[in-house]
C-alpha cells in the first residue's frame, strides 16, 4: 500500500484523478471539455464510455491548426460541437483572389481554414444549436460552368449551411451593404431558401438586406407581392431582431406591397403563421418612419400578439437623419417622434425594449423615458427600478395599459 501511494505522488493531478477506473464513474455527467479534452488519458476513458463529452462552443478566436490535427486525429470520442461563431476574417462567401503572387500565400490559407470551417460546421450539422456568421450576402451562386477555385468554398459552405436544420439560434451580418433588392443568383435567396427548413429555429438576428427582386404570390390569400426575408420565416421562430448596420435601409419601408406588408403580417399573427413570436427589435430605419407609415403597425401591436418590441441597431434617439430618396436627399424625424407615436395610441400592455445604447446615449434614454412628453395620457408620474443588467421604466397610461421600458 505505501508503495502504491509514492506512485501516486509522483503522478501529475490530472493523471492521480484518472489513476482508478472507478473514480471515474463519479465524474460521468460533470465534464465540460476544455483544453484537456484532447490528453490521452482522457480520450481513453472518453472512449470507454466512462466520462461523457457535453457539446462545446467553437469561437471566433479558435485555433485552427490545432482543430487540423485534432480532426486527423484517431480519436473515437469526438467532440460535438453546438456552437459556432465564425471567425470574421473568413467571409465563407467572399472571392479568393490568387494575383497578384505576394498575396498569393495568404490567399491560400484562406481556404485552408474556410474549408477547415466548412467541414467543422458540416460534421456537426445535426448537433448545431447556435451559429454567428458574417458573410457577402451580395456575392453569386457559383453554377455548374462556374467551379473555379475562387468559387468552391462558396458551394461548399452552402451545402454544409443546409444541412444545420437544428439550429435553434442564428445570427447573419451581411458584410457588404446592398442598396438594392438582391437578386435570385445571390447567396441571400440561397440563404433565405435554407432558412425556410429550420424548422427549430427560435432566435433570427439579420443584420442585412431583407428584400428580393422577385414576386411571389400568397397561396392562401392569392395576392401578389415582392418577396422579402418574410416570406421564408419558419413558423418556430419566437424571436425575431432585424438591423440595418452602418447605413439606414430606408428604402425598404416604401414598397406597400413588400417587407412592410409582411412585417404587418407578421405582427398581426395572420392566419396563425407565427403563433410563437413575441418579441420584434425593428431597425433604426423603422425608427425614423412618419406617422402615416407606422399607423399600420401601431395597430398590430394592439393585438395583443406581440408582447416586446423595441430597438436593434445602435443608434441616437434625438439624432436627426437625412437619406437619399430617389436621388434627393429628404430629411427624417428623430427616432424619439416615432417612439413618442407608437406609445400614445397603445392600448395594451407591453414591454419596450431601448437595451443596447452606450452610456452616453442610455442616459437620454433614461432621460426621455422619465419625462414621458405625453403626459395628458399617464395615469400616474413613470417609475423607475434599477436592476444589475438594465434599468426598468414603467408607464401607466389612463386607459389601463402599462408599459415597461428596458433601458
Amino acid at each position: 500500500m505505501a508503495n502504491e501511494g509514492m506512485k501516486l505522488n509522483r503522478l501529475s493531478a490530472q493523471e492521480q484523478v484518472f489513476a482508478k477506473g472507478d473514480l471515474v464513474f463519479l465524474f460521468k455527467d460533470c465534464f465540460t471539455v476544455h483544453n484537456f479534452a484532447c490528453n490521452k488519458t482522457f480520450r481513453t476513458y472518453a472512449e470507454k464510455g466512462q466520462v461523457d463529452i457535453k457539446p462545446v462552443a467553437v469561437r471566433a478566436n479558435v485555433d485552427l491548426r490545432a482543430y487540423e490535427a485534432y480532426d486527423a486525429s484517431r480519436c473515437k470520442a469526438k467532440l460535438q460541437i453546438a456552437e459556432i461563431e465564425w471567425p470574421t476574417r473568413l467571409d465563407p462567401t467572399a472571392r479568393i483572389i490568387f494575383k497578384p503572387q505576394s498575396i498569393f500565400e495568404n490567399a491560400l490559407n484562406n481556404v485552408v481554414d474556410l474549408t477547415l470551417m466548412s467541414r467543422m460546421l458540416q460534421t456537426n450539422a445535426a448537433h448545431i444549436k447556435r451559429l454567428k456568421i458574417r458573410m457577402s450576402l451580395g456575392a453569386r451562386v457559383p453554377g455548374s460552368a462556374q467551379m473555379e477555385p475562387q468559387y468552391d468554398h462558396i458551394k461548399m459552405f452552402l451545402e454544409a449551411f443546409a444541412k444545420c436544420t437544428a439550429v435553434e439560434t442564428l445570427t447573419i451580418e451581411q458584410s457588404d451593404h446592398v442598396a438594392k433588392e438582391a437578386k435570385l443568383s445571390s447567396v441571400q435567396f440561397r440563404m433565405f431558401q435554407i432558412l425556410q427548413n429550420m424548422k427549430d429555429l427560435k432566435v433570427l438576428d439579420f443584420n442585412g438586406n431583407v428584400t428580393l427582386d422577385a414576386i411571389g404570390v400568397d397561396l392562401e390569400d392569392n395576392v401578389r407581392h415582392n418577396l422579402s426575408l418574410v416570406d421564408f420565416l419558419p413558423r418556430s421562430v419566437c424571436e425575431f431582431k432585424m438591423r440595418d448596420g452602418p447605413t439606414p435601409r430606408t428604402f425598404k419601408w416604401a414598397d406597400p406591397l413588400g417587407f412592410p406588408r409582411g412585417m404587418q403580417r407578421v405582427m398581426l399573427n395572420h392566419k396563425d403563421w407565427f403563433p410563437d413570436l413575441k418579441k420584434i427589435a425593428m431597425p433604426s430605419s423603422f425608427w425614423t418612419l412618419r406617422p402615416a407609415y407606422l399607423a399600420i403597425f401601431r395597430q398590430a401591436l394592439n393585438t395583443n400578439h406581440i408582447t416586446h418590441f423595441g430597438f436593434s441597431d445602435a443608434f441616437e434617439l434625438n439624432d436627426v437623419v437625412s437619406a437619399n430618396m430617389g436621388g434627393v436627399i429628404v430629411m427624417l424625424p428623430s427616432p424619439y417622434m416615432a417612439l413618442d407615436f407608437v406609445i400614445e395610441g397603445l392600448e395594451r400592455d407591453l414591454v419596450i425594449d431601448m437595451r443596447g445604447a452606450d452610456e452616453d446615449e442610455r442616459e437620454v434614454r433614461l432621460e426621455w423615458a422619465m419625462n414621458s412628453p405625453q403626459a395628458d395620457f399617464l395615469h400616474v408620474p413613470n417609475e423607475r427600478s434599477d436592476g444589475e443588467e438594465y434599468t426598468t421604466v414603467t408607464i401607466r397610461k389612463k386607459n389601463d395599459c402599462t408599459l415597461q421600458v428596458l433601458i
